[in-house]
């Protein structure tokens, strides 16, 4: 019993982790952009610790605005995974409830979908480091990750506890 459960979350556990580390990847993209501006003269790094994102350096605006880019990515990236985990992890352990899916088809949708929000992050993360335009491709991707557990999720809650309180 237990090691069928500890299965069924694996894909979700899998999931998990990739979203925990594209969010440091988001993370170490702010910080080498940042870090990389420095005063010609003195080779020390100029923008200010904590990171204030309305900084501005006359005569380094693109690179100040592509380290302010990098940062909305990061916290987006946060932000989105700290909300689309929980239904990941509902998708996972009640998926199964859901009619005439099976516990293995359930893993099959939580481990692609998964997969595919952890590649539409990072999407979206290089492109918004490119310009603001850049983004749209994963971010629209990601986005259709998110209600796909958002949407699974809730399915699934409604068809166990309709199969376990009310019948």
């Amino acid at each position: 019993m237990a090691a069928t459960y500890l299965l069924s979350l694996y894909p979700a556990c899998l999931g998990a982790a990739g979203m925990g580390l594209t969010t440091v990847v988001a993370l170490k993209a702010h910080i080498k952009f940042r870090y990389a501006i420095k005063d010609d003269n003195s080779g020390k790094r100029i923008l200010e610790t904590p990171y204030n994102p309305y900084q501005k350096i006359k005569g380094r605006e693109e690179e100040v605005s592509k380290v302010f880019r990098a940062y909305r990515a990061y916290e987006n990236s946060k932000e989105w995974c700290n909300l689309i985990m929980p239904f990941m992890f509902i998708s996972s352990i009640y998926g199964a409830s859901i009619p005439y899916v099976t516990e293995r088809t359930n893993q099959l949708v939580v481990g692609t979908t998964a997969f595919a929000w952890c590649v539409s992050n990072a999407m979206f993360i290089k492109g918004y480091a490119k310009s603001t335009e850049g983004r749209m491709t994963g971010f629209s991707l990601r986005m259709k990750c998110s209600y796909v557990f958002f949407f699974h999720g809730l399915v699934a809650l409604g068809c166990y506890g309709y199969q376990n309180l009310v019948n």
